[in-house]
């Protein structure tokens, strides 16, 4: 009975450390979005729409504001993942 407990406290541990290693990933993603905006997006301290809609959403924290399925508001995250139709979002709370 002991044993299948330490096989139990193992998996969480690794879960534990892939929660990690996903919320580092998402981390590094957001600050190389950020300072690729101020590149490319920037000019005179302004932000350039036009520039920012063609822009890669790779990285970029986003809220989930309307959306068909009333479950989706609210959402938020880091986009892990981009697509021309969809973004694969992160949540910063569980890492998922």
């Amino acid at each position: 009975m002991g044993h299948r407990n330490s096989g139990f406290a193992a998996k969480l541990m690794n879960d534990e450390k892939e929660r990690q290693m996903r919320l580092s990933a998402a981390s590094d993603l957001r600050e190389l979005w950020s300072a690729y905006i101020k590149r490319t997006c920037v000019v005179d301290g302004r932000l350039n729409v036009k520039e920012l809609r063609q822009a890669s959403w790779l990285g970029a924290v986003v809220e989930v504001i309307d959306s068909t399925d009333r479950y989706m508001i609210g959402l938020s995250g880091t986009v892990m993942m981009e697509n021309q139709n969809s973004l694969v979002v992160m949540d910063h709370d569980d890492a998922r």
